[in-house]
């Protein structure tokens, strides 16, 4: 995976502060999951990235 996309996993990870590491490994295992599938549908990074948006917005909801 290219590093700016494990950047991106990184900081959503920061953002998932509130609830217990296994769940936060559970919802970055989950993105991480979409991004490979979409880097496997030819889509580029900064595709990938525009798709997802904003890692913030990403994890407030998940966080619901």
């Amino acid at each position: 995976m290219e590093k700016i996309l494990n950047d991106y996993l990184e900081k959503i990870e920061k953002y998932l502060k509130p609830p217990p590491v296994s769940e936060r490994v559970d919802i970055v295992k989950e993105i991480k999951s979409e991004i490979l599938e979409l880097q496997s549908d030819g889509k580029s990074a900064a595709q990938i990235i525009d798709r997802l948006g904003d890692p913030k917005e990403l994890a407030k909801a998940y966080l619901g």
